[in-house]
């Protein structure tokens, strides 16, 4: 069905994702992310991918490794053929070039609509703890 077509497209933009990040891949990372996009989390909110990519520089260039990024109790809920949210758990942890290593977790919901890049997060909420 349609919707859980939109459901499987979603869960695997969340996972091209993950990997991105695990992975340091600036350019899979950023298009995970619309160029429109509003982003409230930890306190702040920024208005568009160019306030949001040099925090993503910058925490790809303070990490040495990434052991791992899991999402867990995933929740998408389809709003249409071309838009859609998704509100997840997810752990992590990296290696720091520092040598610290950091267990982070949280919650977050992104709410995504296809465009000509396939699927973008355009708005955007949640927060990152750490153990």
């Amino acid at each position: 069905s349609q919707k859980e077509e939109v459901v499987s497209e979603i869960q695997q933009r969340l996972d091209d994702y993950a990997t991105a990040v695990t992975s340091k891949d600036l350019k899979g990372q950023l298009s995970f992310w619309s160029d429109s996009l509003v982003f409230a989390g930890d306190g702040i909110i920024l208005g568009g991918l160019n306030e949001w990519a040099p925090i993503i520089q910058q925490d790809n260039d303070a990490a040495d490794r990434w052991v791992h990024w899991t999402w867990d109790n995933v929740h998408i809920l389809p709003l249409s053929r071309n838009t859609g949210s998704a509100t997840v758990e997810f752990t992590y942890q990296k290696i720091l070039v520092s040598g610290d290593t950091v267990n982070g977790f949280g919650s977050w919901t992104y709410v995504l609509k296809r465009n000509s890049e396939g699927w973008q997060v355009y708005q955007s909420n949640g927060h990152h703890l750490v153990r």
